[in-house]
């Protein structure tokens, strides 16, 4: 039967690429990529890391003592692989602990996990169904059936959102398609940048990304804009809008723009009027 195992790959050649949790069967320790370490060196203890700031490669990486190693087939210089789990493991119980952020005593604030959880709405698109989704109800299950958590499920609702592609692909960087939000807001604006996601069409499909709908966006709120100041309406209004009418005595009503409260006398009465 097939397991997974972390991999080594040789300089030498002998065992070219690697894989993340590759599989091998226990006759032979070939993988498809890279070679899995034998059976009496398992399990491979990791390095203390210190430093877990982002420097675009896994902190693990930094290890250079223990990244280079050697191969289990010819003995030559080789690399162990440090990519060993997927971002979205790493992001499998946030909205547990998120829960309790001042809690140190332990991992988990079972009080607030108790009160808050399962989360209410999930809002995620198609890979969030078939990995964050497949992790966070593994890691959910296993913390409940340790007795951290009092709920089997960690989200009581799902909306599966629709993806936002560009000329028909889906967004990428090695295909170089993908749209900065900063470019077009700094170019139109915010409001018009929400506006044409909001309308591109329903939430459960998504669309393609064109500029031309933007600019189109951009156009409609721009006449809109104007079609509100030249009938009056917002800030120009407000600066011409007349004073309120008031009665002075038995006088006809006239506008005036002063307070007509008189003020009262130490005794209670009202003040002559001068």
């Amino acid at each position: 039967m097939a397991r997974p195992r972390s991999t080594t790959v040789c300089a030498t050649g002998c065992s070219r690429g690697s894989v993340i949790g590759a599989r091998r069967s226990r006759s032979s320790t070939a993988t498809s990529a890279g070679w899995c370490g034998p059976d009496d060196q398992l399990p491979v203890e990791l390095p203390e890391i210190e430093d877990y700031a982002p420097h675009g490669q896994s902190p693990l990486a930094a290890a250079t003592d223990w990244v280079q190693t050697e191969c289990p087939k010819c003995g030559g210089a080789a690399r162990r692989e440090t990519d060993t789990m997927d971002t979205f493991v790493d992001s499998s119980w946030y909205y547990i602990r998120y829960l309790d952020p001042p809690q140190r005593g332990s991992r988990l604030g079972r009080a607030a996990a108790a009160h808050w959880l399962p989360v209410d709405q999930y809002i995620g698109g198609v890979e969030h169904a078939i990995l964050h989704l497949m992790y966070a109800r593994f890691v959910t299950k296993a913390l409940a059936d340790l007795g951290h958590l009092e709920v089997q499920e960690p989200f009581a609702n799902l909306f599966a959102q629709g993806m936002i592609t560009r000329d028909g692909a889906k967004m990428s960087k090695s295909r170089g398609n993908t749209v900065s939000p900063a470019d077009y807001v700094e170019r139109y604006g915010a409001d018009t940048s929400r506006t044409y996601v909001c309308f591109m069409g329903p939430p459960e499909r998504g669309g393609d990304w064109t500029d031309e709908g933007v600019e189109g966006v951009n156009r409609s709120s721009r006449d809109c804009g104007g079609s509100a100041t030249r009938s009056g309406s917002g800030p120009r209004r407000a600066a011409t809008r007349r004073a309120p009418r008031v009665m002075r005595g038995g006088s006809s009503p006239r506008r005036t723009g002063r307070s007509t409260r008189r003020p009262r006398t130490s005794s209670g009465g009202s003040s002559s009027t001068p």
